[in-house]
């Protein structure tokens, strides 16, 4: 499948430079004496219709684009939450019971993360667990599992 979302930055750019061309590159409100105001329609050269024109077409262009961008990322998505439904639900990476979030799912308590491995039992005993230094294989990073010899996810690592 092709990328839809390709060149829309250069697009946007094009549109921009017409646009400038279409105000005969002045501005809007002159920054000094000397800078060229945006002349008043009916006074603004060829080359500026010309931008004008190119600009249109360039939106055009983008709007189509934009458009057939919509439908395939409307697809995909219903395609992702249709193999979301039939993936089988990995069991926590702690205790072992069934049905819980697949892994880059938020976690029970909302947050994104690796924890989504973890069930909500699992979760609220590591988040009330109340010695000052708890460390299990849910809460420990994978710095301080290497350090404290903590399994990975699915090996009991509690301390």
């Amino acid at each position: 499948m092709s990328d839809l979302s390709h060149g829309l930055e250069e697009q946007a750019g094009l549109i921009s430079w017409y646009v400038g061309v279409w105000h005969d590159l002045g501005y809007e409100n002159p920054p000094a004496p000397g800078c060229k105001p945006v002349p008043p329609l009916g006074e603004r050269s060829s080359a500026a219709i010309e931008g004008a024109c190119k600009a249109i077409e360039v939106i055009g262009e983008m709007c189509g684009q934009l458009g057939r961008l919509r439908e395939q990322l409307t697809d995909e998505l219903r395609q992702d939450g249709e193999a979301r439904r039939q993936a089988p639900a990995q069991p926590c990476g702690k205790c072992r019971t069934a049905a819980v979030a697949r892994p880059g799912e938020a976690r029970p308590d909302g947050q994104p993360g690796m924890n989504a491995r973890f069930c909500a039992r699992c979760l609220d005993i590591c988040h009330e667990a109340l010695e000052f230094d708890h460390v299990c294989v849910i809460c420990a990073s994978p710095e301080e599992r290497a350090a404290l010899g903590l399994g990975g996810p699915g090996e009991d690592g509690a301390l």
